[in-house]
């Protein structure tokens, strides 16, 4: 069963669009299938990694002006279907509105998605999460609202502080509940400044990049995320998706009329490819990028297995023009649709 946090974790993926696509269907746990860095890997980061606390590390606090404000909104898909995951369809957007001011990050989500099961009606989910970071690394405030089939079924708020010796806290604030604290880790970061440091580490030639991180998306403390780095793509616009490595689904669409598909394939019309073109600013594209492979590990789990991976194409500005998130049994894609520039501080 699908972890209903998971999709929130990986909208925050995008803000660092350390990315979820916002809510969930189920109770439970997903585990990703396939290779991925165990446990053991996230306590040491290789080459270009850098970090050592909270805050970000000097060579790359100069590097915080690269993150380029910007709103982009993804169509979302089923990818692939593994085993008995009971999901014939996916589908929806995730709008991400990123802003930078003189002292902070903000980061605004709306994720919208629609789950084809085999059993059961269609799952309708919206997802809000809004959040701003300081950028000395030590103050994190977030609000998030789940809602499914119209109806509200969570939310909270909360703020997260990390130290001058580099541990931190984080306390959850739950309606008609008593507040939730708990301990972060020496060298937990933030989502953005997570960011940062995965470009820094990427255009430094860096191979692997391990962390605790905390972004509020779950009622929990931070997660081991160990990243792995492809090679440099050259600066030029790019909208291809990332794929899984195994086939494609290809199970039947559902009998009704339904703008979910369930065959991942790209579909469109030379003149929908084209409209897509003109809604995205490929000058923002125009950097070069990194694709990526984020393995989220929980700290308090057992076994060696992610919980989830996350593959995501970062430019050097900040913007993803691909992601895709791997629960294990099935994985969802998000396709870079619109993006535009937003206004920067005056700082």
């Amino acid at each position: 069963m699908l972890s209903p946090h998971a999709f929130g974790r990986f909208t925050c993926l995008i803000t660092g669009l350390v990315l979820s696509f916002g809510v969930a269907l189920h109770q439970g746990t997903a585990r990703a299938a396939g290779p991925a860095a165990a446990p053991a890997l996230a306590a040491t980061s290789a080459a270009g990694a850098g970090v050592t606390g909270s805050a970000l590390s000097a060579s790359t606090t100069a590097e915080q002006n690269i993150m380029v404000p910007h709103e982009a909104t993804y169509e979302m898909r089923l990818a692939s279907v593994r085993g008995s995951a009971g999901i014939v369809g996916a589908g929806g957007t995730m709008r991400y509105t990123f802003s930078n001011s003189c002292d902070g990050w903000t980061v605004e989500t709306r994720t919208d998605l629609t789950m084809l099961q085999t059993q059961g009606g269609p799952v309708q989910t919206s997802w809000d999460f809004l959040s701003w970071e300081s950028k000395d690394g030590k103050t994190y405030r977030f609000r998030v609202r789940n809602l499914r089939n119209g109806q509200v079924i969570e939310t909270y708020d909360g703020e997260a502080h990390m130290g001058d010796n580099g541990t931190g806290t984080a306390v959850f604030h739950l309606p008609d509940e008593d507040d939730q604290v708990f301990d972060l880790p020496k060298g937990t970061m933030f989502p953005t400044t997570h960011t940062i440091e995965l470009i820094h580490s990427a255009r430094k030639g860096g191979k692997f990049l391990a962390s605790p991180i905390f972004d509020g998306s779950a009622v929990q403390g931070a997660f081991q995320v160990t990243a792995a780095f492809g090679a440099a793509k050259p600066a030029m616009p790019s909208l291809s998706p990332l794929k899984p490595a195994d086939k494609i689904s290809t199970l039947p669409a559902p009998a009704s009329a339904s703008p979910v598909a369930a065959n991942s394939a790209d579909t469109k019309t030379p003149v929908q490819q084209d409209v897509v073109a003109q809604a995205v600013d490929q000058a923002l594209l125009g950097t070069p990028s990194w694709p990526m492979t984020l393995a989220f590990f929980n700290l308090d789990g057992p076994g060696d297995m992610p919980d989830f991976e996350v593959r995501i194409s970062y430019h050097e500005n900040g913007i993803a023009d691909a992601l895709l998130q791997d629960f294990g049994d099935f994985a969802l894609r998000g396709t870079l649709v619109k993006l535009q520039a937003l206004p920067k501080s005056d700082c």
